[in-house]
Parts: structure tokens; sequence; C-alpha cells
């Protein structure tokens, strides 16, 4: 039986290292969000779907709009919308084009808690990239997009 290379092994065990640190910085940031959030009664998740409303309020949005942008299923853009819509962050009317789709707006209450949430979400930023240069913290996001583009690549070719 032939011995496999030790730097073989080594990479191996590198490479599944790196998945595990970014899955944990991932938790590790999303739970510190969350916590925070939770003073403003907001989750991550709401406050992407309000961040994305503001960013794309020139359009009609709809909740498969959503569910595309964010690869969620049906039921979890539902309920987040519902919730939002509970807290009156955003309002939904039929869309007078298609009155299959709603359309979701942001309201005024909306936009100021993303407000809150920007400071919130600026300080966390600034705390994963504490102690890194401008340039270093550039490299880290070509390497995570490197990474990205690689795994949608698998994904193509069925990998």
């Amino acid at each position: 039986m032939e011995e496999i290379d030790a730097e073989v092994l080594d990479s191996l065990e590198t490479r599944k290292k790196i998945s595990l640190m970014i899955k944990n910085v991932h938790l590790m940031y999303e739970k510190n969000l969350n916590n925070k959030m939770s003073e403003d009664n907001m989750t991550v998740s709401q406050s992407m779907i309000l961040f994305y409303l503001y960013k794309n309020s020139g359009g009609v949005l709809n909740p498969v709009d959503l569910e595309r942008h964010f690869g969620l299923s049906r039921p979890t853009i539902t309920g987040i919308l519902k919730r939002l819509e509970a807290k009156g962050f955003i309002c939904s009317s039929e869309n007078p084009k298609d009155r299959r789709y709603k359309q979701i707006r942001l309201t005024d209450d909306g936009l100021g808690c993303l407000r809150t949430v920007e400071g919130t979400l600026r300080k966390m930023n600034e705390a994963l990239c504490f102690g890194f240069s401008d340039e270093e913290t550039e490299v880290i996001c070509g390497f995570l997009c490197r990474m990205i583009e690689n795994l949608n690549g698998c994904r193509e070719t069925n990998l």
C-alpha cells in the first residue's frame, strides 16, 4: 500500500481548518450582531431584508425577489416579512401590474430602524477588522470572493 504524502495531509488539514474558521467567524459575528440588535427588537435576517428594500426602493419588490436574492424559502421570507410588518417597518400592498404579487415598501419607521442598525453594523465591522490594515482587509475580501467563485464553480460543475 502506498503511503500518503504528509504534505498532502497537512494541506488537507489546513483546508479543513479554513472552512471551520470561516464558519466560526460567521457564527460568532451573527451571534454578537443578533445580541446587539435585540436591543432594537431586530435580527440580522430582518435587517438584511430592510437594507435590501432600502437599496432597491426604486423598483417594485415582492417576496419572490427577496427569495431569489437571499436564497431563502418562501415560508422563511414570509415569516420575516410578517414580523417586519407587525413592527411597522414595512408595508405591503397589491401590485397594480400583477395582482398575484405583493408590493413591499419600507416605511419611515423602517428607515429610522435602519439608521440605528447601520451604526451597530459599522461598530461590528470595525470590531471584526480590528488590527487589520486597509490593504490586509482588501486582500481578505479578495480571497473570500475567490472562494465564493470557486464554490459557485463547484455547483455549476456538479462537484
